[in-house]
């Protein structure tokens, strides 16, 4: 996949993300930054297979610190997110027991 390619899927996931997350779906928004993840390392490898940024050492140091603090952003935004939604939100995360559900 492409810079361009992989670059717009991120977007498209970046926007899912912030509608989820307007939603209150925690659960669709941990699956979508996961899925964000993975494609900040197909971005990484698609730097690699286009020559024109691979060969350039400056240029692709730069993205590669842009990539980096793109996903620290992120990081950062979601966990400060994720308490506040949990707290509010009614609807469980797959794989964890429900508010109702008594240990």
């Amino acid at each position: 996949m492409s810079v361009s390619e992989t670059l717009g899927r991120m977007e498209q996931l970046s926007n899912q993300i912030g509608g989820e997350g307007a939603r209150g779906d925690a659960g669709a928004v941990i699956g979508l930054r996961q899925e964000f993840g993975t494609e900040c390392g197909n971005l990484l490898k698609a730097y690699c297979d286009d020559p024109s940024i691979f060969d350039n050492r400056e240029l692709f140091n730069e993205l590669q610190e842009g990539l980096e603090t793109v996903r620290q952003r992120i990081s950062n935004h979601q966990l400060k997110w994720q308490g506040r939604a949990l707290r509010r939100t009614p609807k469980p995360i797959a794989g964890l027991p429900s508010r109702s559900t008594k240990p």
